[in-house]
């Protein structure tokens, strides 16, 4: 019979002695105590993290062909309504909640409603963040709105298409306007976000929608405020905030739920709200003590683009290519448990002679 063997240093007689400590392995076992620890720590530490971060592509791989949803490309989607523009004086709304829904009534109707064209790409027009009477006069540039509080929300409802789901989600805000690119104005930049995907539902005999259900996405977003990473003399830089989220399993298990329940209640209305937070440099210096741009600059007049982006795959592909990942993961660790006793030899030779 093996054994395992650790050494424990005591103390006799004032001199450290080195002692050997028997942990006995019982017959047919294929690991002891100590074995079945380390093998799940290298399970758990190497093998599951590889697992998991392959295994999203293996689904998408395997989840037929992909269709780009673009919600300033979609029939009848409604643009982007304003919450808060900024936590700056000069911003046109504070204080409001997105979480209700609230409306920057200042910027309502304020954008064109049809889609626009800008950079190869196409995009709803969302207004400046700023009110423009409290701009210091003789003042011709829009002002600089802050580092935060930047809320607003857009109907989603025309994403949610049967059998079909979204590994991942993109939102960009690009200026209508455009700058000489400088290492002063514009360089590589983090802003955090928290996304929520909401399902509401109409209380019956009246026009009010409550919120029944969400999946929240939070993240810290990486992104060169100029749009562009290496750019020449006299290149034009747009400012830019790019927000890109990959969903995790239990992310798309939320949303696979949330789906579901809206296809089962087709009165059900399906809003993305967006929270921005602490726009700062890479080095994390906060835009407002720096020169840097953002998209928001300027009053109701002067708008930025905006755009939702996400790949859609069929759903059935996806969740039975996860499934099977998830259950071989399972299936790992339950061989390590049963190395662990003394069933291991007796299962090993009946199952491979």
């Amino acid at each position: 019979m093996r054994i395992w063997q650790l050494l424990v240093v005591t103390k006799f007689k004032g001199r450290e002695v080195i002692m050997k400590k028997e942990i006995p392995k019982k017959e047919g076992q294929g690991l002891n105590g100590t074995g079945v620890s380390l093998a799940a720590l290298v399970f758990l530490l190497l093998a599951v993290p590889v697992a998991s971060t392959y295994l999203l592509d293996f689904a998408i791989y395997f989840g037929g062909d992909k269709l780009e949803l673009n919600s300033a490309d979609v029939a009848n989607q409604q643009g982007p309504i304003w919450t808060n523009t900024g936590a700056s004086n000069a911003s046109m709304c504070s204080g409001n909640d997105v979480d209700s829904l609230d409306i920057c009534q200042a910027t309502v109707n304020t954008a064109n409603p049809n889609p626009v064209y800008y950079n190869g790409d196409v995009y709803h027009e969302l207004p400046g963040c700023e009110n423009y009477t409290q701009r210091p006069p003789n003042v011709g540039q829009g002002g600089f709105c802050g580092s935060d509080d930047y809320d607003l929300y857009i109907n989603l409802t025309n994403f949610m298409i049967q059998n079909r789901t979204f590994p991942a989600i993109e939102i960009n805000f690009v200026s209508a306007r455009q700058y000489i690119c400088n290492a002063t104005n514009f360089g590589d930049s983090k802003v955090d976000y928290e996304l929520n995907i909401k399902r509401y539902s109409p209380i019956s005999g009246t026009s009010i929608y409550t919120s029944d259900q969400r999946v929240t996405l939070k993240g810290v977003s990486e992104f060169n405020n100029g749009g562009i990473y290496d750019y020449e003399p006299n290149d034009l830089c747009s400012p830019t905030i790019i927000v890109k989220h990959f969903l995790d399993f239990a992310e798309l298990e939320d949303l696979d739920e949330l789906r579901d329940e809206f296809f089962d209640n087709p009165n059900d209305l399906v809003f993305l709200t967006i929270q921005l937070d602490n726009l700062r440099t890479d080095t994390d210096a906060p835009y407002d003590y720096t020169n840097y741009y953002t998209p928001f600059e300027g009053p109701t007049r002067e708008p930025s683009y905006f755009n939702v982006k996400t790949p859609t795959y069929e759903v059935d592909a996806i969740n039975f290519t996860l499934r099977i990942g998830i259950l071989t993961l399972g299936i790992g660790f339950w061989i390590i448990a049963l190395a662990s006793t003394p069933l291991w030899n007796p299962t090993k030779a009946r199952l491979f002679g």
